[in-house]
């Protein structure tokens, strides 16, 4: 369990991050001092420091000194750092991300599909067949599910035979990951397409069609896509929740892109 200190860090550093990217901070103006800030969040120093050190971390800021904590150009930010992606979808500042996140997923996961299928070993095809039964088990329980659901994809990497793709892919999957756990919450039916697209991508997979394989991993990828949008345009209208806070503003250009 995380420190109540890093639990009050997050709010720092999701709240001044927020600020940075939608432009409250401007490019080389410098931050509240650590007294301002701390009293402003109501957190002792060391907890402001710890905020400001992420903020570094992801390119959003430089400490120079005898000037502070100065915001930097957009240039340095480090788009794909995961705390900086897990800020953004937190506070709902993804949107601009988003179609580069989907070209970026499509190339990825529809090569790994096709050499899956050229590569795949019957070792490969029973660690799938077994994520596959655990998914089948699950589709009462979204969280099972999505973690299921994410073993999946990393079982087709490592058929794939190409180990760092892991390492390529994991940052973008964390966006991916709260999008699947907003979407099953809200559209229990997406359960069933997602089951129906690994069933065909495993079919496709164990006959060693690359083709197949890379065209049902595009339709999969096209259902996510299109559920996900029209989960996100569903908690806009009920509005209120947390979720609804941290994503709802994905929802215009996921649809544009689902089509």
């Amino acid at each position: 369990m995380r420190s109540r200190a890093r639990r009050r860090a997050d709010v720092v550093v999701t709240d001044i991050a927020s600020d940075i990217i939608v432009g409250r901070y401007q490019p080389g103006s410098a931050l509240p001092t650590e007294q301002v800030l701390g009293e402003r969040f109501n957190v002792s120093r060391t907890v402001v420091r710890e905020a400001l050190a992420r903020l570094a971390g992801c390119g959003l800021i430089e400490v120079r000194h005898g000037l502070g904590s100065v915001v930097l150009e957009r240039a340095h930010w480090r788009e794909i750092d995961p705390d900086l992606l897990q800020i953004r979808t937190e506070a709902g500042l993804i949107n601009d991300l988003l179609p580069d996140l989907f070209d970026i997923r499509r190339m990825v996961e529809l090569e790994v599909a096709d050499r899956a299928a050229r590569q795949r070993t019957p070792e490969d095809l029973a660690i799938l067949a077994a994520i596959m039964e655990t998914q089948r088990q699950s589709m009462g329980d979204p969280e099972a599910y999505n973690a299921a659901d994410i073993a999946f994809h990393d079982a087709l990497i490592g058929a794939s035979g190409n180990q760092l793709l892991r390492v390529l892919i994991a940052p973008i999957s964390q966006v991916w990951r709260i999008g699947s756990m907003v979407t099953m919450r809200r559209d229990p039916d997406v359960v069933n397409y997602s089951m129906q697209g690994h069933e065909e991508i495993f079919a496709a997979v164990s006959a060693g069609d690359a083709a197949a394989a890379r065209a049902a991993m595009g339709r999969h990828l096209d259902r996510f896509e299109q559920r996900l949008a029209i989960a996100l345009q569903l908690g806009n209208t009920l509005g209120g929740s947390a979720e609804a806070t941290r994503l709802g503003r994905l929802a215009e250009l996921a649809n544009d892109q689902a089509r």
